[in-house]
């Protein structure tokens, strides 16, 4: 039997608070709408709100979860325990490490991996991310239908 768990993987460093919770924020209300539990990486950062560009040299913010030992510890528990991760590196232009790590632990454990990007993000053009990836959409509502599609008996018609 299938679970119902998706990891929201994609960009944090660089780009602002609200750029990293919002499209996380919208997929995980419609994913909850129909039974699937979404598992963000900013869950339990909220003290980062007022951060216009946050990086990956978090330590200094004192806070477990913004540790390196904190951001690897439970990235990596909850990529390798999802049951799909979905990525979205819409507009991103510089490569994504964390995210590129998260697509190899989840490739490693045989978890789908759903990508949304643009058709010449350098993510999707790589060799070894081409043969990581299972489905790449260019939007992210595509992005969210496939993983109800891989999670779910029955995709809900609304």
């Amino acid at each position: 039997m299938k679970g119902n768990s998706v990891y929201l993987a994609g960009s944090i460093g660089g780009i602002s608070y609200g750029e990293a919770t919002e499209w996380r924020d919208q997929a995980f209300t419609a994913l909850a709408k129909v039974g699937i539990t979404a598992y963000s990486p900013m869950r339990a950062k909220s003290f980062l709100k007022n951060e216009k560009s946050l990086t990956w040299m978090m330590d200094h913010w004192e806070n477990p979860m913004a540790t390196s030992k904190g951001i690897m510890s439970r990235d990596h528990n909850d990529c390798v325990t999802a049951d799909v991760l979905l990525v979205n590196l819409l507009g991103q232009t510089r490569g994504s490490l964390g995210t590129v790590m998260e697509i190899a632990w989840a490739f490693d454990r045989r978890i789908p991996v759903v990508m949304v990007a643009e058709p010449d993000n350098t993510h999707v053009l790589h060799p070894m991310l081409i043969e990581a990836i299972n489905f790449r959409v260019d939007n992210l509502e595509d992005g969210i239908e496939i993983v109800k599609h891989i999670l779910l008996p029955e995709v809900p018609r609304e």
